[in-house]
């Protein structure tokens, strides 16, 4: 089973704001995401997919 995390712990890992995330699943640009009710909830192995996703190659 996986862990799952809130939209704040989701933002502290990644060190980017709670707005940011709230924006990036309104555009669909972060990790997958579940909602259980009005709750929403992150798992964590989704956000380390989506975050190995993000990895630039530099040139």
């Amino acid at each position: 089973m996986s862990e799952f995390l809130t939209t704040k712990k989701v933002a502290n890992l990644l060190a980017i704001s709670v707005e940011t995330i709230k924006r990036f699943r309104a555009t669909n640009e972060g990790p997958k995401y579940a909602k259980f009710g009005k709750s929403i909830r992150y798992a964590k192995k989704d956000v380390d997919t989506w975050i190995e996703l993000q990895k630039v190659k530099t040139t």
